[in-house]
């Protein structure tokens, strides 16, 4: 019995997305956050309608430069689900410069996105970077991926992508 139990406690605690990506759940209404790329702005309520991952990287992360391009693919993959996808450099507004030419440097045409306002990411910046959100169309946080992850580990990313956003 106290087998069965175990194996009952592992089997409803764990699924396909957390076994390979560590991905945590949360809950909430996902913080306003307004962004800038040094000609527009734009706002995480402006992206009501629509799946949205939101990425904080810095260029002094050596784990960003893997993760952006396998979450752009990821992105790509999943076009028909309509997810949107927001990098934003949480590094040292003194150095735009270098986070400007590190993105750029990255295969996968990225946008530069950085806070208008440096205590807007406290909410999101929990320990360290990188560090992903994903959020549903109604703007809600789903799940959480604190520090670097391979997401190119995933067997089915349409599943796990289907699983996070609930499609």
């Amino acid at each position: 019995m106290k087998y069965f139990l175990i194996l009952m406690f592992i089997f409803f605690l764990t699924d396909a997305r957390a076994d390979k990506l560590r991905l945590d759940s949360i809950h909430g209404a996902a913080p306003e956050l307004v962004l800038s790329n040094g000609k527009t702005q734009d706002r995480l309520s402006q992206h009501r309608g629509h799946p949205l991952i939101l990425h904080f990287w810095a260029d002094w992360c050596s784990s960003c430069l893997k993760e952006l391009p396998q979450l752009k693919s990821l992105v790509d993959q999943a076009k028909e689900k309509d997810i949107y996808f927001l990098p934003v450099s949480a590094g040292e507004p003194e150095k735009e410069a270098e986070a400007r030419k590190f993105i750029t440097a990255i295969p996968g045409n990225f946008e530069f996105w950085k806070p208008v306002e440096k205590k807007a990411l406290t909410p999101y910046l929990t320990w360290g970077l990188p560090v992903t959100y994903f959020i549903s169309k109604d703007g809600e946080l789903l799940s959480r991926a604190l520090g670097a992850r391979d997401w190119s580990t995933a067997d089915d990313l349409g599943a796990v992508m289907n699983k996070i956003f609930k499609k």
